[in-house]
């Protein structure tokens, strides 16, 4: 579950060496941010793709 969350956060945030160190408090922090940050990627990503696409 540790790997999937920092993959994704790790473009976002940019530091996946900081939370690899931190299993406990990085794993949290990751499993929090997920949802919104999720959100506002896929709602971006979606229009932004079909807009150049179409």
């Amino acid at each position: 579950f540790g790997f999937p969350g920092a993959s994704g956060s790790s473009g976002s945030s940019g530091s996946p060496g900081s939370p690899g160190s931190p299993g406990f408090s990085g794993s949290r922090f990751f499993e929090s941010r997920e949802p919104p940050v999720h959100g506002p990627i896929f709602v971006k990503t979606l229009p932004g793709q079909s807009q150049p696409d179409g």
